[in-house]
């Protein structure tokens, strides 16, 4: 696990990579029978990516770094400088809270148990 800002920057390089290929793949040569575990692929990483960025939300949240930027709050930030909707942010919010709140829940979202969104919900 990547635990400094050189493996955050090492991580998001990676991830940058390996979403720069995924976007390359010609999908019309992908044979249908991959397409679906492509898919379910693609939305275990998505998943995890999520559960990593709520957890940072919140970290940076700790640190109050949305006053530089003159943000009401962390979700105000994330909508704003994220380019996504204020529910959302906050969707992802509460995932951090929900993780931070249970190591039960956290390990089994951790482990593909129970996804992200149920986890919110929870």
């Amino acid at each position: 696990m990547f635990d400094s800002m050189v493996g955050m920057r090492a991580a998001l390089d990676l991830l940058h990579q390996g979403t720069t290929a995924l976007l390359g793949v010609d999908l019309a040569l992908v044979p249908v029978d991959d397409l679906g575990p492509s898919i379910l692929s693609m939305q275990v990483e998505m998943d995890m990516i999520r559960v990593a960025q709520s957890r940072a939300l919140l970290e940076a949240d700790r640190h109050l770094i949305w006053k530089q930027s003159g943000h009401r709050s962390i979700e105000d930030w994330l909508a704003a400088k994220g380019k996504t909707t204020k529910t959302a942010a906050s969707k992802q919010r509460k995932l951090g809270e929900a993780l931070n709140k249970s190591k039960d829940l956290a390990d089994a979202v951790d482990a593909g148990e129970i996804s992200p969104d149920t986890a919110s919900a929870l």
